[in-house]
């Protein structure tokens, strides 16, 4: 018996069952699309999505939709904090990193044991420290 000597699942709604057929019908709803993504059904197919609150279905999901929800633990505001990262960092300059070379790896005659690693999203090129 779980701690406090309640009922694990007591007050709790239980899980919504769906039918094969209930099954089809809502990925027929949404045109074989997931309803998180809008791509098609995978490989590994489209798995029921169920509010863990309200004890009810939301749609079909890919696994890793399900699983990037899970990330989020279903909670709106995280999901919007990490939109509104997203877009800060999309408009700031890049952040350089300054790392000592690997020994191995030829040096600069003029500053050795260092080397700039910039973002490689922005497509630029790694030059040596003058």
């Amino acid at each position: 018996m779980p701690s406090g000597g309640k009922r694990q699942d007591a007050g709790r709604k239980p899980d919504p069952r769906l039918t094969q057929e209930e099954i089809e019908a809502l990925i027929q709803e949404q045109g074989g699309l997931c309803a998180l993504c809008s791509e098609p059904g995978s490989i590994g197919g489209l798995l029921v999505d169920i509010d863990g609150l309200r004890k009810s279905v939301r749609g079909m999901l890919h696994p890793k939709c399900k699983a990037f929800l899970a990330l989020g633990r279903d909670n709106p505001r995280r999901f919007q904090m990490a939109i509104t990262y997203l877009e800060q960092r999309a408009v700031a300059p890049p952040r350089l990193i300054v790392r000592p070379l690997p020994s191995g790896v030829p040096k600069s005659p003029e500053k050795p044991g260092a080397e700039v690693i910039a973002s490689a999203a922005r497509g630029m090129a790694i030059p040596d420290v003058p």
